[in-house]
C-alpha cells in the first residue's frame, strides 16, 4: 500500500495523510497541555519538569529507535521491491557506536530518520522541553503579539541559517518554535477563548 495518489493533495482529504500539519498540531498541543500548569500557577520546578519530559520522551524512544536499529542490524539494509522509496532509504546506513551515542542523546545533531523516520519530532520536542518553562515565562512577559513575533523572527533565522550555514538540524528547532509558542498562548489565554 502507497501513498494516496498526487491528485488528492489538492482535496481536503488531504489533511489525513499529511505528516506536517500533524506535527505541526501535535506541538501546539504538547504546548498547550505542558503550559497550563504554569500559566495556573501550579507548575513543577524546574529540575521536576525536566526529569518527568526526560523520562517521558526518552524511554519510548530508546525502545523505539533500539528496536529499529536492531531490525536494521538483523533485517539488513536492501532494498524492497515493490516498496516506496521513503521506505527503502531507510537502513541504508550501518548501526556503529557513533550512531547509537547520537541517537542514545536524543538532542544532539545527527541523521534522525536513518533508522526511524518518526522519531524527528521526539528530537524537537525534546529540545524544546529543555527550555520549555522559560518559554512560558517569557510569552507571558512579552504578550501574545510580541511572542509570536519573536517565535516567528527565530523560525525565520533558523530557516535561513539552515540553508545559508547548515549547522546540523538544530536551527530546524527554532522553526517549530512558532508552534511551541501558539500552544503556551492558548493555554494562558483558554478562558477568553472559550467564553
Amino acid at each position: 500500500m502507497g501513498l494516496p495518489p498526487r491528485t488528492s493533495s489538492s482535496s481536503p482529504l488531504h489533511a489525513i495523510f499529511a505528516a506536517q500539519p500533524a506535527v505541526i498540531v501535535f506541538f501546539v498541543l504538547s504546548a498547550l497541555v505542558l503550559a497550563l500548569p504554569y500559566v495556573e500557577g501550579r507548575g513543577d520546578r524546574y529540575r521536576v519538569f525536566a526529569i518527568k519530559r526526560i523520562c517521558r520522551l526518552w524511554f519510548p524512544y530508546a525502545a523505539a529507535v533500539g528496536g529499529a536499529m536492531l531490525l536494521a542490524t538483523v533485517v539488513g539494509s536492501g532494498d524492497i521491491p515493490g516498496l516506496s522509496r521513503w521506505f527503502n532509504e531507510k537502513w541504508h546506513d550501518p548501526v556503529t557506536a557513533t550512531a547509537v551515542a547520537a541517537h542514545a542523546s536524543l538532542i544532539a545533531s545527527f541523521d534522525n530518520r536513518a533508522f526511524d523516520g518518526a522519531i524527528w519530532t521526539l528530537v524537537i520536542e525534546m529540545r524544546i522541553s529543555l527550555v520549555f518553562p522559560v518559554l512560558v515565562i517569557a510569552a507571558v512577559l512579552l504578550g501574545w503579539k510580541r511572542a509570536l513575533g519573536v517565535a516567528l523572527l527565530l523560525a525565520f533565522v533558523g530557516v535561513v541559517a539552515r540553508n545559508k550555514v547548515g549547522g546540523g538540524d538544530y536551527f530546524v528547532t527554532l522553526k517549530y518554535l512558532p508552534c511551541f509558542v501558539a500552544g503556551i498562548l492558548l493555554a494562558r489565554h483558554k478562558a477568553a477563548l472559550a467564553g
